[in-house]
């Protein structure tokens, strides 16, 4: 899975890139466990990656905990991990709806079986705001 994924992530930012910028390249994401990446946001030469994962080693060796987390990525147009973001809370491990503000900062959903929160980081992608959304009925 990890591997279709980069493929599409590097087929996606040549697709968005004009031809005489683009720069091809092949990398995958994360680490040595499960590695989901489920939308791709494109700010200006940069890329933002949501997803989840499980993974604790690669490009998550920071993460301390274990089990499946969100996370979310920025990368640069070479495809260098500018920062990575992963949380999860109260059975909540998938990071969607990542939005990028004209001030920089990002706002993203953690969603799972017990609910969502919304989460805005700032522009190195450290949260500064957290907010549970009640479920409606």
């Amino acid at each position: 899975m990890r591997k279709r994924a980069a493929a599409a992530l590097m087929a996606w930012i040549v697709m968005q890139t004009p031809s005489a910028m683009a720069q091809e390249w092949l990398r995958s994401y994360g680490g040595s466990g499960r590695d989901t990446l489920r939308e791709i946001v494109s700010i200006g030469e940069d890329v933002l990656v949501a997803g989840s994962t499980t993974s604790s080693d690669g490009d998550l060796s920071i993460r301390t905990r274990e089990g499946e987390t969100g996370w979310l990525f920025r990368l640069s147009a070479d495809g260098s991990v500018l920062w990575s973001f992963c949380s999860s809370r109260d059975g909540r491990t998938e990071i969607e709806s990542p939005y990028v503000h004209d001030d920089g900062h990002v706002t993203c959903v953690l969603s799972g079986a017990q609910g969502k929160e919304w989460i805005e980081l700032n522009d190195r992608g450290r949260a500064e705001t957290r907010v549970t959304v009640p479920d409606v009925s």
